[in-house]
């Protein structure tokens, strides 16, 4: 299901994310009017043990420590700077005969997301919105779900964090949304 999450400011409304939850074990959080967007996922669990996991993803087994819970967070921007190794990375990702290897060049993070790094609630990272680029386009003010209101910037920094049952974010925030996989957690600087 996809939804539209606006900002209130100066009496303006500006659509700013689009949502999708598959109901089940993804969620892609897509900044509107760029071709950036977050995927959070469940990977498949090959094995346990008493200190660590290990999942299967991108047909490598990756192992993590043992936690309550296991979220692959990947973070996408075509747009971003190019990376030194972008193009090492676009050649691994053919080596390994990945679908549609120019894309993994594309991102800035992929990761599991570990708890004791984040102990309150998994920060997933900030992006400054412009609002200039943001439009009043009605198909996304129909769809609108949430709202975020917005006092004093302009170009406000905006930060997103994923609480779960099991690692709660307890900071200062102005509006969150509730998915699958916990709330979606977001604050200004």
């Amino acid at each position: 299901m996809k939804n539209i999450i606006t900002l209130n400011y100066n009496e303006e409304v500006y659509p700013i994310l689009e949502v999708t939850d598959n109901g089940k074990d993804q969620i892609m959080i897509r900044f509107l009017h760029t071709h950036a967007h977050y995927t959070l996922h469940y990977p498949k669990i090959v094995s346990k043990n008493d200190r660590s996991v290990t999942f299967k993803y991108a047909g490598e087994n990756i192992s993590v420590p043992r936690q309550d819970e296991h979220i692959v967070f990947t973070e996408h921007d075509p747009a971003s700077a190019w990376s030194t190794w972008k193009y090492e990375i676009i050649e691994i990702a053919r080596k390994l005969k990945l679908i549609d290897p120019e894309r993994h060049g594309d991102y800035i993070q992929h990761k599991p997301l570990i708890r004791g790094l984040n102990p309150a609630g998994y920060s997933l990272g900030g992006r400054r919105l412009n609002l200039q680029k943001h439009s009043h386009d009605a198909k996304y003010l129909r769809q609108s779900v949430a709202s975020i209101g917005l006092s004093e910037s302009k170009n406000p920094m905006m930060w997103t964090v994923l609480s779960t049952p099991t690692n709660k974010y307890s900071g200062d925030m102005i509006g969150s949304f509730k998915t699958t996989m916990g709330d979606l957690c977001f604050y200004f600087e």
